[in-house]
């Protein structure tokens, strides 16, 4: 699993070197709502593309603290934005992923996130993103629900970002999270 993890980290870690994407670097602590924690760490590589779309991979791994589980997850998606003004977009996002956790041949699952970004100040460097999710497993239920998040981000520089997101995840799966996510704008 880790080499499987590894390879598909620096894939795309390389791939959006190459195409001048957005990489983000993420660490989140995870309460399961079932009286045990996780650490998850995840790579985000997003492409934008003409006409305000673009397309974006995940790959994370969690370790639950208490059970020694590891799951790792997989996603995909498509996003489309919609300029409301010069400072604030909606955007609309398809997602298809798969949940792996440990012992288990994975869960795949299709979602819809519905989000809104915006640079409400005079200082543009701070930006605040929400979005919310509805999210549908495939051929199983282990998957259904929604997840909520908000984050705020600050332009270290014009190149690096970084700020924390908080996370509430509801259905057959229940977890909320924080998380802190670096982005290198290549």
């Amino acid at each position: 699993m880790k080499k499987i993890l590894s390879a598909l980290v620096l894939g795309l870690m390389s791939a959006t070197a190459a195409q001048a994407a957005d990489v983000r670097f993420m660490y989140s602590t995870v309460d399961n709502k079932n009286s045990t924690y996780s650490d998850r760490f995840a790579i985000k590589a997003e492409e934008s593309l003409p006409d305000n779309y673009g397309v974006d991979a995940r790959a994370s791994v969690s370790h639950n603290r208490s059970t020694e589980a590891i799951t790792a997850a997989y996603e995909f998606g498509v996003s489309k934005k919609f300029p409301i003004d010069k400072q604030t977009s909606v955007y609309l996002r398809p997602e298809l992923g798969t949940s792996v956790p440990s012992g288990t041949s994975g869960n795949h699952y299709v979602g819809f996130e519905v989000g809104v970004i915006s640079r409400p100040f005079s200082d543009e460097r701070y930006k605040l993103k929400a979005d919310h999710a509805w999210i549908e497993g495939l051929n199983n239920d282990r998957t259904d629900g929604t997840l909520t998040r908000v984050q705020a981000t600050y332009d270290v520089t014009s190149t690096l970002s970084v700020g924390p997101r908080v996370e509430f995840r509801r259905g057959n799966t229940e977890s909320d999270a924080i998380t802190l996510i670096l982005t290198q704008k290549f």
